[in-house]
């Protein structure tokens, strides 16, 4: 699975706003519980534990990429 794949199947991202700079927290789908869902997913697919200040610091697709690149995933 896709980090594509994981954005789509949480907050039904579509494929032209899957950008960089696309905040997550003004998608249509954004609550505190698909927040959750999100990091859970990161983490089981990607096998990274996320800390607690990554997880507040996620506001675009930019930012998880960072995230996940600072722990050695290739996105």
């Amino acid at each position: 699975m896709t980090l594509y794949d994981i954005l789509k199947e949480i907050f039904h991202i579509k494929a032209e706003e899957f950008k960089d700079d696309q905040s997550i927290l003004a998608l249509e789908e954004f609550d505190s519980m698909n927040h959750m869902l999100l990091v859970t997913k990161l983490e089981e697919e990607f096998n990274v534990e996320l800390t607690g200040d990554e997880i507040i610091s996620i506001h675009t697709i930019g930012d998880i990429k960072n995230i996940l690149a600072q722990k050695g995933v290739n996105i």
